[in-house]
């Protein structure tokens, strides 16, 4: 089967999955999965291998899938609200500086160094489970919790997915290396220099763009001019080695600031979805043919290690920006930040883009398949429960509730 008719296929299933997902008022990307399971397992019946959906889409995940999705999101955060903007991004710094440590922490305890985990491997196993996802229950928070948390939860994902992606790049070629040379500085030095050109090139051509952008008429035009840049970042970021994907967050936060990101969802909310949904179609696939090792050494420590992470994060972040981002969330409302730090397409995307030559490499991806299964399944059926006990927030009267088409 050639790649073109692959794709052509898979974004027909997406399409049919959607709809049935929008009927249903379930998340599409639960759908996405289930409906992926159920098919590697019916064309097994005529022996057919699925496994090749994963194979062709492994390439493009860090290159395109994940920069697509970042980029939608990003284009859509209101950066003129520092209220929207400045504490998600500090809450994905603080989960990337503590959920490392935790994790290589609770690995060294548990004796995994003696199984060949490194800093530096402990570092990529952390970042893996680092992004978050919590568009799958947005339209239930929409109705059910404060918009301060909502916009908390949402504005995450293009911080934690650029800064993970960035950090895994810069630390596998560090984990075959010998461990008294390779610790903490070293992956530091390797990491900030990549960030800080990712975010000056993104933020000097976004800047240059956004002038000539704002002449332009046409809505659809302009946001394929913005991808464009976006692309043009990207690329030239790359060939300056540092961090492509930041370069395409900034280009996205700039660009939507500038050029009134609302109107992007028209184009770029379709396409974000449809990269999250091509790789949870791949998560599917995979969860029923790689092979599945819960080596609790590493399996537990890594699982363990972004709870606590997550979980100090929010409190550090919350009580270090409250006095003057006026969120009022209150304890209760901060546990449930913790509990919908949901992992999803982001997660799958870096788990499946592991080299298979990694050590353990098959116990990341079995916590990662396990977690983000856990939260499509179980965490987005308890929101509902979760929003109305632990949210201080008046609900919406249910006579004013309105369908919701639940994003991906």
């Amino acid at each position: 089967m050639s790649p073109v008719t692959l794709l052509a296929l898979c974004l027909g299933v997406l399409v049919v999955s959607a709809w049935c997902a929008r009927a249903a008022r379930l998340a599409e990307a639960a759908v996405f999965f289930l409906v992926a399971v159920v098919a590697t397992f019916a064309l097994r019946i005529f022996e057919v291998d699925t496994f090749i959906w994963v194979d062709a889409i492994r390439p493009y995940l860090l290159s395109v899938l994940l920069p697509l999705i970042v980029f939608e999101t990003a284009y859509c955060v209101d950066a003129r609200n520092r209220r929207h903007l400045m504490p998600a991004g500090l809450l994905v710094v603080g989960a990337l500086l503590i959920t490392p440590w935790c994790t290589a922490t609770l690995l060294r305890l548990l004796g995994a160094e003696s199984d060949g985990v490194t800093v530096a491997l402990a570092v990529v196993f952390a970042l893996v489970l680092l992004p978050t996802d919590a568009t799958p229950v947005a339209p239930i928070l929409r109705l059910r919790a404060p918009r301060g948390m909502r916009m908390l939860l949402r504005n995450e994902l293009p911080f934690g997915a650029a800064l993970a992606t960035t950090g895994i790049v810069a630390a596998l070629p560090h984990v075959g290396s010998d461990p008294n040379n390779v610790g903490w500085t070293t992956l530091v030095v390797d990491f900030a220099p990549a960030v800080a050109i990712g975010a000056a090139v993104g933020s000097i051509l976004a800047l240059a763009a956004a002038m000539p952008l704002r002449r332009l008429t046409g809505g659809t035009l302009v946001h394929w001019a913005g991808a464009a840049t976006a692309v043009l970042a990207y690329q030239v970021t790359e060939a300056l080695a540092g961090a492509g994907i930041v370069a395409v967050l900034m280009t996205g936060i700039l660009l939507g600031r500038e050029t009134a990101a609302p109107v992007a969802t028209d184009l770029w909310r379709p396409i974000g979805r449809g990269a999250s949904g091509l790789v949870m179609l791949a998560f599917g696939a995979a969860i029923c043919s790689l092979p599945l090792d819960f080596h609790a050494p590493v399996f537990v420590p890594v699982v363990v290690g972004m709870l606590l992470g997550r979980t100090v994060a929010v409190v550090i972040v919350e009580q270090s920006t409250h006095r003057w981002v006026k969120f009022g969330i209150t304890m209760r409302e901060m546990l449930m930040i913790s509990g919908f730090g949901i992992r999803g397409a982001p997660t799958i995307a870096l788990a499946l883009a592991l080299p298979d030559t990694l050590p353990h490499v098959d116990t990341v991806r079995t916590a990662a398949f396990a977690v983000v299964a856990f939260d499509l399944l179980i965490t987005t059926s308890l929101t509902p429960w979760l929003a109305r006990r632990f949210s201080n927030h008046a609900l919406i009267s249910p006579a004013l509730e309105r369908p919701v088409n639940i994003p991906y």
